[in-house]
């Protein structure tokens, strides 16, 4: 609803089953998710500066781990905690 509101988003229904709603980005959504796809990538590349191929292998695979226990605790990381 947020995304919709600010323009980032519409909502189409499905022409052949009227229950569902396709979601599509707005050329702003699209804009948008260019922009902070170059930030993500900029972090990624500071993050893992100065580790080696199997080093960030290393720690990619401790991440999706350590994501999984979080997420058997019932505290997955992409939920919002506040």
């Amino acid at each position: 609803n947020r995304m919709a509101a600010a323009k980032l988003a519409e909502r189409i229904p499905d022409p052949e089953d009227h229950r569902v709603w396709r979601v599509y980005l707005t050329p702003l959504g699209h804009t948008l998710r260019s922009h902070l796809y170059a930030v993500w990538v900029e972090m990624e590349n500071r993050i893992v500066a100065g580790l080696s191929a199997a080093e960030c292998a290393t720690f990619h695979h401790l991440l999706v781990r350590v994501g999984r226990n979080l997420a058997q605790m019932g505290a997955s990381p992409t939920q919002d905690q506040t």
